[in-house]
């Protein structure tokens, strides 16, 4: 067999400096490819079809990491020439994803950590959170805030707060309308709305939420929505208190004021200082109602607490009676058992002398 030809000097092999020529084999992290074992194929032929010494792992053999050894590293470097450090700066630090994966855990066990704890977006705390009312109004929004409020003010019959709903709808309807032939006649003629009772006012919100461009100072989202929520109360009766009413009438007159039909609050105003005034009554009546309950309950505890005393006291005199009563009937046998004592001595005397006679 014929010698094989020399390889040609490194200095004369053209190499790539984007691809490394040298490569680290699967089997043997420590051993790396030969140079000699290389130069026999040419360097296209390296590149499409590489060595199964270098690039193929044997049948049934685990693939490990490259080792990221810093000596290691250097050498590879320092075996190919005409290259300088600039040409590894981009391999020199790898990526996230290409970093070696010595030490961490396998991938599934990091995504299945990454699923389990996904990233959140920053959220405002509940404690500081304020409803979108509030924050477009500056006002609270009347929930169960006023109920608690209203715990400790007078309540009025059911039959008081639906009639009162119920005509501040109609009142709203009627200042809508009217601010409608004013304003906006052309929408009056095109639905064939020709007089108050046509139109509700739910149906005069959803306009106004169209028509909101054309006032000087806009309703906002939150005023609207409660406008609407008077309607729902009175058609569905549900019960109200008057802290969340009033809440109700304030936006009614802030409503005729945009719409520009005064009028209509100033009944509003009347209505709701009238009402304010009667809850304030009943709600001082009812107080001084339980105040004079309370004070008849502490004169009624004290008279119970005498009443105990005196029956503390009959009760022990009775005990005391009784005992004396017992020793006195005590006192009384003993007396008869010495009487039919003494009887018994002398009759037993007295039969003793017959007996002695006879």
């Amino acid at each position: 067999m014929p010698p094989l030809a020399s390889p040609p000097p490194v200095r004369e092999i053209i190499w790539d400096t984007e691809k490394p020529a040298e490569k680290v084999s699967y089997d043997d992290e420590d051993r790396f490819c030969e140079p000699e074992a290389a130069t026999e194929y040419d360097l296209s032929a390296r590149d499409t079809e590489p060595s199964q010494s270098c690039d193929i792992p044997a049948p049934g053999a685990k693939e490990e990491p490259i080792s990221g050894k810093p000596n290691e590293c250097e050498a590879a470097v320092e075996a190919i020439p005409g290259t300088s450090d600039w040409d590894f700066v981009a391999t020199a630090e790898p990526s996230v994803d290409d970093a070696p994966t010595e030490g961490r855990f396998w991938p599934e066990e990091d995504s299945a950590a990454a699923e389990t704890e996904p990233t959140r977006e920053y959220e405002e705390p509940a404690e500081e959170a304020r409803p979108a009312d509030e924050e477009e109004n500056g006002e609270p929004k009347p929930d169960d805030g006023y109920m608690q409020e209203g715990q400790k003010i007078a309540s009025l019959p059911f039959s008081s707060p639906y009639r009162l709903m119920a005509y501040l709808q109609q009142i709203l309807e009627e200042a809508c309308f009217a601010c409608g032939r004013k304003t906006w006649p052309e929408l009056l003629r095109k639905h064939n709305w020709d007089c108050v009772e046509a139109v509700s006012l739910t149906m005069w919100v959803k306009e106004l939420e169209h028509l909101q461009h054309t006032f000087d100072m806009q309703p906002s989202r939150g005023l609207l929505q409660s406008i609407a929520e008077v309607q729902t109360i009175a058609i569905e009766r549900r019960p109200i208190n008057w802290p969340r009413m009033k809440k109700f009438f304030d936006d009614a007159v802030e409503l005729t004021e945009m719409l520009n039909v005064k009028e209509y609050g100033e009944i509003i105003t009347d209505i709701r200082l009238n009402i304010g005034k009667t809850i304030e009554g009943l709600s001082q009546n009812e107080e001084e109602a339980q105040s004079q309950a309370e004070k008849n309950m502490q004169c009624i505890i004290e008279e119970r607490r005498k009443l105990d005393e005196r029956e503390a006291e009959v009760q022990k005199g009775k005990e005391k009676s009784t005992k004396e009563f017992r020793r006195s009937a005590e006192r009384e046998v003993k007396r008869v058992l010495e009487e039919a004592k003494k009887t018994l001595e002398t009759t037993a005397f007295f039969s003793s002398l017959e007996t002695k006679e006879s």
